[in-house]
Parts: structure tokens; C-alpha cells; sequence
């Protein structure tokens, strides 16, 4: 994807409201969003009339006119934003719902505490690389064959230190050599957002998109929010209504306009935030992705729209399916019956799983996997197809394995600590704690850092005792499948 826009100085710019990025960086992301949307070459013919130095007011009227070009209707159609429609669009499934053994606390457990572990060691492997985006991957081998030829393909935690001209600048408490816990990442204060919503309700299920809302403002410090979707969100909900009210429940959900919290001044709004704030919705939803997904769009439409939105409910929805079925290939596809089969995001993931077929699901393949890959998803490092691609190779890739699941996952490069939490958590979920190798688990002594009230620190296991007890509100699958069934009747 390229955007021509070097007659702009994109340097520059006050803040465009408080909380927000500066308005070129407005302008800047905007151009992205345009071309995803189709409008691409339209904007590019406004921007080709200005002057080089465009002021203020001009970087400004460039954004509103952005905004102000329809989208393509065809994308409008195939691609909506209201669950319903999202529904009608979701491919023909065999099965949308899966049995397993929910009434063993004891095996149930197991598998949330392996989810548990599973991301916060995915997130901890891919953490330090964060410095290196958005040259990720090639800044990793730079980084990690100047210590050792064996370190790549990636086989440990990292070194905290190489004899190349490239250090880590943040989260050297990840590294191998201080590795003493899961160390706080918005990857993780995210999945316990979403847990602290989901306990407050004796109905886990009718989770509501206000719910998620009421303990951003009651726990979440701003700073924290960090991906720009969710800041966004955050600040809109701010402009638009009384916090109190928000924060107390006082406005029924329906009254307030979550399109244009999601949209306002939001330029990321196609990006993976939301996606790194599905997993506790496929925790709560063992064998059901269609429950996980449905809980996952009411989070995920407070922030995003079209692949954001989806990302966060084909990874909830795959959460959900990976406790029920140990064939990767599998969950990956009861995780794409739960999006619009006309998206651009479900096209992405079965061409995704055309070049795993094509190099024969060989895990020393993953290299060529990720050179099609990256090839066939180039895009900036927050670019949604190119990170959903990442993660469904790793695991396709993995041969059920857990390390391979997450080294695979760095290995892309992108946003390698959220891709790699993902899909540590679900290859974790796959298989439960007791079968997941000491190499990547130990080393995390069963805590982690989640920088708000009640989770800093945390037993990992209390994490996964939390979600067992949201599990025990959640009606099985049988009880939903009456209830829907009574609703039909009804109708």
C-alpha cells in the first residue's frame, strides 16, 4: 500500500483536540484509511492541488475533506458495521457451536490457565522487539544474528543485549537475563479490562459495549490506553457525554452513538486495537465463537469499524473454538464462520491459508510462509490484514506446537507482542497448562504486571480463576441453542 504524499510536511502540527495526534498525523493516518475504504485516489487528487507548505487550517480542511468523500458502496455493503448485518453475511457453518467438558472445573481451568500463560508469554517474547517498528523483522535478525547464527529463527526469549548497532529501548524486563514476570503491556491491561467487565454482571452474555466503557473510566488511567483507537474512543466518549453518566450506567446503551465514538477524528479505527482486547470474550465463551464474537463486536465497536471490527471477533470466535478442537486448521475456520465471508479480512485469511497449503503446513516452511506473506500483506505495522495473517500462519505453521506458535508469530515482525499474545493465547487454550513446555512458562513464576487496581501485580492463575467464575454464568451450549430456538418461535 503506498500513498504519494510527499508534497505535504507531515513534521508539523498542533494538537487537533486534547488526547489526540496532531493533526498531520490525523491526515497522515486518514490517507491510510482512505485507501482501505476506496477513496484513495480521490483524496491523493484534492492533496496534488495544495501547496507544499500546507499551514494549520490547511492540514485540517485536508482531513475534513477526507472524511467528507463517500465510501465505496460496494464496501459498504459487504463489509457493515451493525451485528445484524454482520450476521447475514457470515458464511453457511456446519457447526457454530462445540461441545466440551464444561461441567469439569478441573480440565476447564486448565485450559483458561493455559490461555492465561499463552499470552502473556507470547507478549513477553515479542515485547522487547517493539523497539525495532516498524522494521521489526529485519531489525530482529540484524539484532539477533550478530549475537549467535543459532538465534534466528528464534528459539528463546531475547538476549537483553547484542554486539550490533541496535538495543532495546523499553521492556528489559522481558528479556531473558531479568525475566522474572509477564511485564505490564497494553496487551495484557486490556484482556483484564475486559475480565473486569464481564465479573460485574450476573449475566456474562448480555455484556453491553457500555459496560466496557464504565470501567474504562473507572480504572483505566488515559496514558494507558495506548493504540489510538481506543484512545480516540476514550477521549469522544469524553466530548460527547456527561462522564458520570458513563461511568455509572446512567445512559442506556442504545442512546449512546457508538458509530461516531468509533469514528470521530479516528483514523485507526480499521487497525488491530480492538484485537488485542477480544481474549477474555473467548474466554468466557469455551465452544461457542459465535457468542465469543458477538460479545467481542459489542467491545470492539466502541473503537473500530470494518477490519477492525472483525479482527477482534475472528479472534475471540478462534479463542473459543481452540477449547474444543486441537486441529489448528479447524480453529481457525470456526473463528472466519463468525465474520462477513464478503470481507476483505475473511478473503485475507483463506488466501492465508492457500500459502500454508502451498508450502505443505511444514514447519520449516515458515520462513518461505512469511516471505509470501509478507509479500502478499505489506502494509504499515498495525496494518490488521498483515497481523491476522501473521497469526494464522504461526499457528497453521505450528504443527499444534505452543513455541512454535509464538516464535513464529515474532518472527513476522508487525506488532510482535500483541500477534504473538494472540496467538499464545489460543494454542494455549488448545492445549492447557499442564502441556505447555517449561521453557517459555516457568520463567513468568505464575505473575503478571497489569498497571491497574487488583492486577499489579497478579497470579497468572488467579487470572484464570476469574475467568473460570465468568465461565460458570455463561449458558452452555445447549441452553443457548434452546433459548435461540424459543427466540425463532416467538418471532
Amino acid at each position: 500500500m503506498t500513498v504519494k504524499t510527499q508534497a505535504i510536511d507531515f513534521s508539523k502540527g498542533k494538537m487537533c483536540v486534547p488526547g489526540g495526534d496532531t493533526r498531520a498525523g490525523l491526515v497522515r493516518w486518514e490517507l491510510f484509511a482512505a485507501e482501505e475504504e476506496g477513496r484513495g485516489r480521490r483524496v491523493r487528487e484534492r492533496l496534488a492541488k495544495l501547496s507544499q507548505k500546507a499551514d494549520e487550517k490547511g492540514l485540517l480542511d485536508i482531513y475534513e475533506q477526507a472524511l467528507a468523500i463517500p465510501d465505496d458502496p460496494k464496501l459498504d455493503c459487504a463489509e457493515p458495521y451493525d451485528l445484524e448485518s454482520i450476521r447475514r453475511l457470515r458464511p453457511k457453518a456446519k457447526q457454530r457451536t462445540f461441545e466440551t467438558p464444561r461441567g469439569d472445573e478441573a480440565w476447564l481451568y486448565d485450559r483458561l490457565y493455559g490461555a492465561w500463560l499463552g499470552r502473556c508469554a507470547g507478549c513477553t517474547l515479542g515485547g522487547p522487539g517493539e523497539t525495532f517498528r516498524p522494521h521489526t523483522r529485519e531489525r530482529l535478525i540484524k539484532y539477533l544474528t550478530a549475537v549467535s547464527p543459532d538465534e534466528w529463527p528464534i528459539r528463546d526469549y531475547m538476549p537483553a543485549h547484542s554486539p550490533c548497532d541496535l538495543k532495546f529501548t523499553w521492556k528489559m524486563d522481558a528479556t531473558r537475563e531479568n525475566l522474572r514476570y509477564a511485564p505490564a503491556d497494553d496487551d495484557l491491561t486490556h484482556t483484564m479490562i475486559a475480565q473486569i467487565a464481564l465479573r460485574e454482571l450476573q449475566q456474562p452474555d448480555q455484556f453491553q459495549s457500555r459496560d466496557l466503557a464504565s470501567v474504562w473510566f473507572r480504572v483505566m488511567p488515559y496514558a494507558l490506553m495506548e493504540g489510538g483507537t481506543g484512545m480516540m474512543a476514550f477521549r469522544n466518549l469524553v466530548l460527547r457525554y456527561p462522564m458520570n453518566s458513563i461511568r455509572w450506567k446512567q445512559i442506556p446503551d442504545q442512546d449512546i452513538d457508538w458509530y461516531w465514538v468509533a469514528t470521530h477524528s479516528n483514523p485507526y479505527r480499521f487497525d488491530i486495537d480492538a484485537g488485542i482486547r477480544a481474549d477474555s470474550y473467548g474466554y468466557a465463551a469455551p465452544g461457542l465463537p459465535e457468542l465469543a464474537a458477538d460479545l467481542a463486536w459489542r467491545d470492539a465497536r466502541t473503537s473500530n469499524t470494518r477490519t477492525g471490527l472483525y479482527c477482534s471477533m475472528f479472534y475471540a470466535a478462534t479463542i473459543a473454538a481452540a477449547f474444543a478442537l486441537d486441529d489448528p486448521l479447524a480453529v481457525v475456520k470456526a473463528g472466519l464462520a463468525e465474520i462477513p465471508a464478503t470481507s476483505r479480512l475473511a478473503a485475507a485469511i483463506r488466501k492465508m491459508i492457500q500459502i500454508c497449503r502451498k508450502h505443505g503446513l511444514r514447519p520449516e516452511r515458515i520462513l518461505d510462509v512469511q516471505e509470501e506473506n509478507i509479500a502478499v500483506f505489506s502494509g504499515h505495522d498495525c496494518s490488521t490484514f498483515s497481523n491476522v495473517a501473521a497469526i494464522v500462519s504461526s499457528l497453521l505453521m505450528g504443527g499444534g506446537d505452543f513455541g512454535n506458535a509464538i516464535r513464529f508469530t515474532v518472527m513476522a515482525g508487525l506488532d510482535s507482542d500483541s500477534t504473538a499474545a494472540t496467538s499464545g493465547s489460543i494454542a494455549g487454550a488448545m492445549l492447557g497448562a499442564r502441556r505447555l513446555p517449561a521453557k517459555w512458562i516457568k520463567p513468568l513464576n505464575d505473575t503478571v504486571h497489569g498497571n491497574i487496581v487488583g492486577y499489579q501485580p497478579i497470579a497468572i492463575s488467579e487470572c484464570a480463576r476469574r475467568s473460570l467464575e465468568i465461565c460458570r454464568r455463561v449458558p452452555d451450549s445447549a441452553a443457548l441453542a434452546a433459548a435461540k430456538a424459543r427466540k425463532r418461535g416467538g418471532a
